[in-house]
Protein backbone atom coordinates (compact mmCIF):
# COMPACT_ATOMS: atom_id res chain seq x y z
CA UNK A 1 0.00 0.00 0.00
CA UNK A 2 1.33 3.41 -0.71
CA UNK A 3 1.03 5.99 2.48
CA UNK A 4 1.42 9.73 1.40
CA UNK A 5 2.95 11.40 4.46
CA UNK A 6 3.68 15.59 5.55
CA UNK A 7 6.16 15.17 8.70
CA UNK A 8 9.18 17.48 10.04
CA UNK A 9 13.22 16.59 10.18
CA UNK A 10 14.52 17.04 13.96
CA UNK A 11 15.48 20.52 12.59
CA UNK A 12 12.11 21.51 11.88
CA UNK A 13 11.76 21.29 8.14
CA UNK A 14 8.74 20.22 6.54
CA UNK A 15 8.94 17.37 4.01
CA UNK A 16 6.39 15.43 1.92
CA UNK A 17 6.53 12.51 0.15
CA UNK A 18 5.09 8.62 -0.46
CA UNK A 19 5.77 5.85 1.61
CA UNK A 20 5.12 1.95 1.11
CA UNK A 21 4.50 -0.28 3.09
CA UNK A 22 2.27 -3.27 4.23
CA UNK A 23 -0.12 -1.06 7.10
CA UNK A 24 0.01 2.20 8.62
CA UNK A 25 1.39 1.27 11.27
CA UNK A 26 4.68 -0.33 9.37
CA UNK A 27 4.80 3.33 7.48
CA UNK A 28 4.86 4.91 10.52
CA UNK A 29 7.35 2.85 11.72
CA UNK A 30 9.63 3.42 8.52
CA UNK A 31 8.94 6.93 8.61
CA UNK A 32 10.41 6.81 12.49
CA UNK A 33 13.45 5.07 11.58
CA UNK A 34 14.65 8.02 9.47
CA UNK A 35 14.33 10.16 12.32
CA UNK A 36 11.21 11.91 10.94
CA UNK A 37 8.12 13.46 13.32
CA UNK A 38 4.67 12.44 11.50
CA UNK A 39 2.50 15.50 11.18
CA UNK A 40 0.25 13.78 8.96
CA UNK A 41 -0.15 10.10 7.17
CA UNK A 42 -3.09 8.97 5.01
CA UNK A 43 -2.92 6.12 2.74
CA UNK A 44 -3.15 6.40 -1.49
CA UNK A 45 -2.21 10.20 -0.96
CA UNK A 46 -5.00 12.25 -1.84
CA UNK A 47 -7.79 11.86 -4.57
CA UNK A 48 -7.77 12.26 -7.97
CA UNK A 49 -8.97 14.99 -10.07
CA UNK A 50 -11.53 14.82 -12.98
CA UNK A 51 -8.38 15.46 -14.77
CA UNK A 52 -6.43 12.68 -13.38
CA UNK A 53 -9.29 10.50 -13.96
CA UNK A 54 -9.04 11.45 -17.33
CA UNK A 55 -5.12 11.11 -17.68
CA UNK A 56 -5.35 7.27 -16.10
CA UNK A 57 -7.37 6.32 -18.11
CA UNK A 58 -6.16 7.89 -21.44
CA UNK A 59 -3.50 10.17 -21.27
CA UNK A 60 -1.96 7.43 -19.07
CA UNK A 61 -1.50 5.01 -22.26
CA UNK A 62 2.02 6.56 -22.01
CA UNK A 63 4.19 4.09 -23.75
CA UNK A 64 7.53 2.80 -21.72
CA UNK A 65 9.74 3.61 -24.19
CA UNK A 66 8.19 7.46 -24.05
CA UNK A 67 8.66 7.17 -20.56
CA UNK A 68 12.22 6.24 -20.51
CA UNK A 69 13.13 8.82 -22.97
CA UNK A 70 11.25 11.72 -20.91
CA UNK A 71 13.29 10.69 -17.54
CA UNK A 72 16.65 10.52 -19.68
CA UNK A 73 16.17 13.36 -20.86
CA UNK A 74 15.16 15.23 -18.09
CA UNK A 75 18.17 13.58 -15.87
CA UNK A 76 20.45 14.99 -18.71
CA UNK A 77 19.44 18.66 -18.52
CA UNK A 78 19.44 18.18 -14.37
CA UNK A 79 23.43 17.40 -15.07
CA UNK A 80 23.99 20.10 -16.83
CA UNK A 81 22.87 22.45 -14.42
CA UNK A 82 19.31 23.37 -15.83
CA UNK A 83 17.10 24.07 -13.18
CA UNK A 84 14.14 21.72 -13.15
CA UNK A 85 11.28 24.43 -14.05
CA UNK A 86 13.91 25.44 -17.50
CA UNK A 87 14.09 21.53 -18.11
CA UNK A 88 10.59 20.88 -18.41
CA UNK A 89 10.32 23.51 -20.82
CA UNK A 90 12.40 22.55 -23.13
CA UNK A 91 11.13 19.03 -23.24
CA UNK A 92 7.45 20.32 -23.76
CA UNK A 93 8.75 22.51 -26.24
CA UNK A 94 9.89 19.58 -28.00
CA UNK A 95 7.81 16.95 -27.64
CA UNK A 96 5.20 15.44 -30.47
CA UNK A 97 3.74 13.23 -28.40
CA UNK A 98 0.66 14.87 -27.22
CA UNK A 99 -0.02 12.54 -24.40
CA UNK A 100 2.91 12.65 -23.27
CA UNK A 101 3.51 16.26 -23.33
CA UNK A 102 0.14 16.37 -21.29
CA UNK A 103 1.44 14.71 -18.52
CA UNK A 104 4.72 16.55 -18.38
CA UNK A 105 2.81 19.79 -18.46
CA UNK A 106 0.69 18.22 -15.46
CA UNK A 107 3.97 17.19 -14.14
CA UNK A 108 5.51 20.82 -14.08
CA UNK A 109 2.06 22.21 -12.65
CA UNK A 110 1.99 19.53 -9.64
CA UNK A 111 5.85 20.52 -9.19
CA UNK A 112 5.26 23.88 -8.04
CA UNK A 113 1.81 22.98 -6.55
CA UNK A 114 4.52 20.15 -4.19
CA UNK A 115 7.05 22.70 -3.64
CA UNK A 116 9.86 21.51 -6.29
CA UNK A 117 9.11 17.66 -4.96
CA UNK A 118 8.98 15.98 -8.25
CA UNK A 119 8.56 12.19 -7.09
CA UNK A 120 5.42 13.37 -5.43
CA UNK A 121 4.15 15.36 -8.37
CA UNK A 122 5.34 11.84 -10.68
CA UNK A 123 3.30 9.95 -8.22
CA UNK A 124 0.61 12.26 -8.90
CA UNK A 125 0.00 11.84 -13.20
CA UNK A 126 -0.59 8.19 -12.32
CA UNK A 127 1.63 6.78 -14.74
CA UNK A 128 4.73 5.54 -13.50
CA UNK A 129 4.88 2.33 -11.46
CA UNK A 130 5.64 2.73 -7.48
CA UNK A 131 9.34 0.82 -7.99
CA UNK A 132 10.14 3.82 -10.43
CA UNK A 133 8.11 6.14 -8.01
CA UNK A 134 10.43 4.90 -4.31
CA UNK A 135 13.92 5.34 -6.30
CA UNK A 136 13.32 8.49 -7.46
CA UNK A 137 12.02 9.99 -4.11
CA UNK A 138 15.12 8.50 -2.45
CA UNK A 139 17.49 9.74 -4.41
CA UNK A 140 15.85 13.12 -4.64
CA UNK A 141 15.32 13.06 -0.36
CA UNK A 142 19.24 12.02 -1.29
CA UNK A 143 20.14 15.42 -3.52
CA UNK A 144 20.81 13.15 -6.24
CA UNK A 145 17.48 13.72 -8.74
CA UNK A 146 19.30 13.00 -11.70
CA UNK A 147 21.05 9.72 -10.84
CA UNK A 148 17.36 8.34 -9.57
CA UNK A 149 16.08 9.33 -13.03
CA UNK A 150 18.96 7.60 -14.72
CA UNK A 151 18.95 4.71 -12.37
CA UNK A 152 14.94 4.41 -12.79
CA UNK A 153 15.09 4.83 -16.50
CA UNK A 154 18.20 2.08 -16.93
CA UNK A 155 15.93 -0.48 -14.82
CA UNK A 156 13.02 0.37 -16.80
CA UNK A 157 14.86 -0.36 -20.33
CA UNK A 158 16.73 -3.69 -19.10
CA UNK A 159 13.07 -4.85 -17.80
CA UNK A 160 11.79 -4.20 -21.67
CA UNK A 161 14.67 -5.47 -23.60
CA UNK A 162 14.38 -9.09 -21.22
CA UNK A 163 10.45 -8.63 -22.45
CA UNK A 164 11.37 -8.28 -26.28
CA UNK A 165 14.08 -11.31 -26.00
CA UNK A 166 11.08 -13.23 -24.90
CA UNK A 167 8.57 -12.38 -27.50
CA UNK A 168 10.99 -13.11 -30.12
CA UNK A 169 11.76 -16.43 -28.94
CA UNK A 170 7.71 -16.94 -29.33
CA UNK A 171 7.40 -14.76 -32.70
CA UNK A 172 8.73 -17.06 -34.96
CA UNK A 173 6.75 -20.67 -33.92
CA UNK A 174 3.37 -18.49 -33.31
CA UNK A 175 3.84 -17.20 -36.97
CA UNK A 176 4.54 -20.78 -38.43
CA UNK A 177 1.61 -22.22 -36.88
CA UNK A 178 -0.84 -19.61 -37.48
CA UNK A 179 0.10 -19.93 -40.81
CA UNK A 180 0.24 -23.45 -41.11
CA UNK A 181 -3.16 -23.58 -39.85
CA UNK A 182 -4.63 -21.09 -41.91
CA UNK A 183 -3.32 -22.53 -45.43
CA UNK A 184 -5.01 -25.80 -44.31
CA UNK A 185 -8.40 -24.28 -43.31
CA UNK A 186 -8.29 -22.63 -46.50
CA UNK A 187 -7.40 -25.37 -48.85
CA UNK A 188 -10.45 -28.04 -46.82
CA UNK A 189 -12.80 -25.16 -47.07
CA UNK A 190 -11.99 -23.56 -50.79
CA UNK A 191 -10.17 -25.87 -52.76
CA UNK A 192 -10.75 -29.19 -51.95
CA UNK A 193 -14.79 -28.54 -52.63
CA UNK A 194 -14.26 -27.38 -56.63
CA UNK A 195 -11.98 -31.03 -56.67
CA UNK A 196 -14.76 -32.93 -55.18
CA UNK A 197 -17.16 -31.73 -57.70
CA UNK A 198 -14.73 -32.93 -60.77
CA UNK A 199 -14.23 -36.04 -58.79
CA UNK A 200 -18.18 -37.24 -58.58
CA UNK A 201 -18.62 -36.46 -62.27
CA UNK A 202 -15.79 -38.88 -63.27
CA UNK A 203 -16.86 -41.64 -60.70
CA UNK A 204 -13.73 -41.91 -58.94
CA UNK A 205 -13.80 -43.62 -55.94
CA UNK A 206 -12.90 -41.34 -52.93
CA UNK A 207 -10.02 -42.75 -50.68
CA UNK A 208 -10.73 -42.91 -46.70
CA UNK A 209 -8.23 -39.80 -46.49
CA UNK A 210 -10.17 -37.40 -49.05
CA UNK A 211 -13.21 -38.32 -47.29
CA UNK A 212 -12.31 -37.28 -44.37
CA UNK A 213 -10.93 -33.92 -45.30
CA UNK A 214 -14.09 -33.02 -47.51
CA UNK A 215 -16.18 -33.75 -44.51
CA UNK A 216 -14.22 -31.36 -42.36
CA UNK A 217 -14.20 -28.66 -45.22
CA UNK A 218 -18.53 -29.10 -44.97
CA UNK A 219 -18.52 -29.28 -41.27
CA UNK A 220 -16.38 -26.07 -41.34
CA UNK A 221 -18.71 -24.42 -44.09
CA UNK A 222 -22.31 -25.13 -42.12
CA UNK A 223 -21.36 -24.93 -38.76
CA UNK A 224 -18.42 -21.55 -39.73
CA UNK A 225 -21.37 -19.44 -37.79
CA UNK A 226 -21.28 -21.97 -34.34
CA UNK A 227 -17.63 -22.41 -34.39
CA UNK A 228 -16.95 -18.70 -34.26
CA UNK A 229 -19.30 -18.03 -31.70
CA UNK A 230 -17.59 -21.34 -29.60
CA UNK A 231 -14.33 -19.91 -29.96
CA UNK A 232 -14.82 -16.43 -28.96
CA UNK A 233 -16.87 -17.76 -25.89
CA UNK A 234 -13.26 -20.13 -24.74
CA UNK A 235 -11.09 -17.26 -25.77
CA UNK A 236 -13.34 -14.93 -23.52
CA UNK A 237 -13.82 -17.86 -20.56
CA UNK A 238 -9.82 -18.13 -20.56
CA UNK A 239 -9.15 -14.61 -20.16
CA UNK A 240 -11.51 -14.35 -17.35
CA UNK A 241 -9.88 -17.57 -15.73
CA UNK A 242 -6.19 -15.96 -16.31
CA UNK A 243 -7.35 -12.74 -15.11
CA UNK A 244 -9.15 -13.75 -11.91
CA UNK A 245 -6.72 -12.83 -8.95
CA UNK A 246 -8.23 -16.26 -7.07
CA UNK A 247 -6.83 -18.07 -10.22
CA UNK A 248 -3.59 -16.77 -10.51
CA UNK A 249 -1.59 -18.60 -7.87
CA UNK A 250 -2.72 -21.51 -9.42
CA UNK A 251 -2.08 -20.46 -13.02
CA UNK A 252 1.26 -19.20 -11.64
CA UNK A 253 2.06 -22.38 -9.96
CA UNK A 254 1.39 -24.88 -13.36
CA UNK A 255 3.96 -22.64 -15.10
CA UNK A 256 6.46 -23.28 -12.23
CA UNK A 257 5.92 -26.55 -13.31
CA UNK A 258 5.59 -27.38 -16.83
CA UNK A 259 8.81 -28.59 -18.69
CA UNK A 260 10.97 -26.44 -20.68
CA UNK A 261 8.37 -23.41 -19.67
CA UNK A 262 9.24 -23.60 -15.56
CA UNK A 263 13.06 -22.87 -16.49
CA UNK A 264 11.55 -19.74 -18.75
CA UNK A 265 9.45 -18.59 -16.24
CA UNK A 266 11.52 -18.77 -13.08
CA UNK A 267 14.72 -17.42 -14.56
CA UNK A 268 13.44 -14.48 -15.64
CA UNK A 269 11.05 -13.57 -12.78
CA UNK A 270 14.44 -13.93 -10.66
CA UNK A 271 16.32 -11.95 -13.05
CA UNK A 272 13.34 -9.17 -12.54
CA UNK A 273 13.39 -9.39 -8.85
CA UNK A 274 16.67 -9.60 -8.28
CA UNK A 275 17.63 -6.56 -10.25
CA UNK A 276 14.78 -4.60 -9.18
CA UNK A 277 16.13 -5.02 -5.36
CA UNK A 278 19.38 -4.24 -6.74
CA UNK A 279 18.61 -0.87 -8.16
CA UNK A 280 16.15 0.32 -5.19
CA UNK A 281 18.71 -0.83 -2.34
CA UNK A 282 21.18 1.27 -4.28
CA UNK A 283 18.92 4.20 -4.11
CA UNK A 284 18.66 3.74 0.13
CA UNK A 285 15.35 2.45 -0.30
CA UNK A 286 14.40 0.39 2.68
CA UNK A 287 15.36 -3.38 2.70
CA UNK A 288 11.51 -4.51 3.38
CA UNK A 289 10.03 -1.58 1.05
CA UNK A 290 12.68 -2.89 -1.41
CA UNK A 291 11.88 -7.08 -0.86
CA UNK A 292 8.13 -6.34 -1.29
CA UNK A 293 8.50 -3.74 -4.48
CA UNK A 294 10.93 -6.62 -5.94
CA UNK A 295 8.10 -9.29 -5.66
CA UNK A 296 6.02 -7.03 -7.48
CA UNK A 297 7.74 -7.28 -10.68
CA UNK A 298 8.61 -10.83 -10.42
CA UNK A 299 4.86 -11.21 -12.62
CA UNK A 300 4.44 -14.78 -10.94
CA UNK A 301 2.42 -14.46 -7.64
CA UNK A 302 3.92 -17.98 -6.09
CA UNK A 303 7.49 -15.79 -6.57
CA UNK A 304 6.05 -12.49 -5.12
CA UNK A 305 4.58 -14.40 -2.42
CA UNK A 306 8.03 -15.46 -1.42
CA UNK A 307 9.59 -12.02 -1.62
CA UNK A 308 6.99 -10.79 0.57
CA UNK A 309 7.57 -13.56 2.92
CA UNK A 310 11.12 -12.30 3.30
CA UNK A 311 10.08 -9.35 3.73
CA UNK A 312 7.93 -10.05 7.08
CA UNK A 313 10.71 -11.83 8.37
CA UNK A 314 13.48 -9.09 8.13
CA UNK A 315 10.83 -6.62 9.62
CA UNK A 316 10.70 -9.28 12.49
CA UNK A 317 15.09 -8.99 12.95
CA UNK A 318 15.69 -11.96 10.44
CA UNK A 319 18.76 -11.85 8.32
CA UNK A 320 18.29 -11.66 4.14
CA UNK A 321 20.29 -15.11 4.04
CA UNK A 322 18.15 -16.58 6.42
CA UNK A 323 15.04 -15.14 5.24
CA UNK A 324 15.55 -15.95 1.58
CA UNK A 325 16.47 -19.69 2.63
CA UNK A 326 13.54 -20.18 4.35
CA UNK A 327 11.26 -19.01 1.57
CA UNK A 328 12.31 -22.71 -0.07
CA UNK A 329 12.31 -21.24 -3.50
CA UNK A 330 15.27 -19.88 -3.98
CA UNK A 331 18.43 -21.84 -5.50
CA UNK A 332 21.69 -21.67 -2.95
CA UNK A 333 23.43 -18.73 -5.34
CA UNK A 334 20.25 -16.55 -4.75
CA UNK A 335 20.57 -16.90 -0.64
CA UNK A 336 24.25 -17.07 -0.60
CA UNK A 337 24.26 -14.03 -2.56
CA UNK A 338 21.98 -12.05 -0.43
CA UNK A 339 24.07 -12.77 2.65
CA UNK A 340 26.63 -11.68 1.53
CA UNK A 341 25.59 -8.58 0.27
CA UNK A 342 23.58 -7.85 3.44
CA UNK A 343 26.90 -8.86 5.66
CA UNK A 344 29.00 -6.86 3.42
CA UNK A 345 26.79 -3.53 2.31
CA UNK A 346 27.05 -4.41 -1.13
CA UNK A 347 23.69 -6.06 -1.66
CA UNK A 348 23.11 -4.17 -4.83
CA UNK A 349 26.48 -5.30 -6.32
CA UNK A 350 25.56 -8.84 -5.36
CA UNK A 351 21.74 -8.74 -6.47
CA UNK A 352 22.99 -7.22 -9.78
CA UNK A 353 25.13 -9.74 -10.62
CA UNK A 354 22.65 -12.48 -9.70
CA UNK A 355 19.87 -10.57 -12.75
CA UNK A 356 23.33 -10.87 -15.09
CA UNK A 357 23.49 -14.55 -14.37
CA UNK A 358 19.79 -15.32 -14.88
CA UNK A 359 20.00 -13.06 -17.93
CA UNK A 360 22.19 -15.06 -19.77
CA UNK A 361 20.99 -18.48 -18.34
CA UNK A 362 17.43 -17.42 -19.82
CA UNK A 363 19.20 -16.57 -23.22
CA UNK A 364 20.80 -19.75 -23.24
CA UNK A 365 17.22 -21.19 -22.39
CA UNK A 366 15.59 -18.88 -24.84
CA UNK A 367 18.16 -20.12 -27.76
CA UNK A 368 17.50 -23.95 -26.64
CA UNK A 369 13.56 -23.98 -26.89
CA UNK A 370 14.00 -21.70 -30.23
CA UNK A 371 16.68 -24.62 -31.43
CA UNK A 372 13.30 -27.38 -30.29
CA UNK A 373 10.87 -25.41 -32.30
CA UNK A 374 12.43 -25.03 -35.69
CA UNK A 375 12.51 -28.94 -36.23
CA UNK A 376 8.79 -29.35 -34.54
CA UNK A 377 7.76 -26.36 -37.01
CA UNK A 378 8.83 -28.21 -40.19
CA UNK A 379 7.36 -31.12 -38.79
CA UNK A 380 4.35 -29.46 -38.66
CA UNK A 381 4.61 -27.63 -41.79
CA UNK A 382 5.18 -31.05 -43.46
CA UNK A 383 2.05 -32.49 -41.76
CA UNK A 384 0.24 -29.90 -43.26
CA UNK A 385 1.59 -30.61 -46.70
CA UNK A 386 1.44 -34.57 -46.58
CA UNK A 387 -2.18 -34.41 -45.68
CA UNK A 388 -3.10 -31.65 -48.59
CA UNK A 389 -0.62 -34.09 -50.40
CA UNK A 390 -2.99 -37.19 -50.21
CA UNK A 391 -5.96 -35.80 -49.65
CA UNK A 392 -5.34 -34.63 -53.46
CA UNK A 393 -3.32 -36.58 -55.32
CA UNK A 394 -5.26 -40.02 -53.99
CA UNK A 395 -8.45 -39.80 -55.69
CA UNK A 396 -5.70 -39.18 -59.27
CA UNK A 397 -4.10 -41.96 -58.14
CA UNK A 398 -7.85 -44.18 -57.76
CA UNK A 399 -8.65 -42.92 -60.87
CA UNK A 400 -5.27 -44.08 -62.96
CA UNK A 401 -6.06 -47.39 -61.33
CA UNK A 402 -9.79 -47.92 -63.17
CA UNK A 403 -7.97 -46.54 -66.39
Amino acid sequence: MRFKYRVRTKAGQPLEGFVNAASQDAAENILRNRDLIIVELTQNGRSRSLWQRFAALTIGRVSLKRKIFFMRQLAAMLETGIGLDASFDIIIEQERDFKLRAVIIEIKNQVKEFGGSLSLAMAESFIFDDMTLAIVQAEEEAGKLADGLERAADLLEKRNLFKSKIFKAMLYPALVLILALCVLIVFIVYIMPGFEQVFRAMNIELPAVTKFVLAIGNYLTVNAHKIFLYALLIIILLICITQAKFMRPLIDKIKLNLPVIKNLVFKSALANSTRTLAALAASGVPIVNALKMAGGTAGNVVIKNAFDNMAEQVAKGDTLGDASRDAKLFPTLVTQMMRIGQETGNLEGMMERVASWYDQELSNELNIVSSLFEPLMIILVGIVVGIMAVALMGPVTSAMTQI
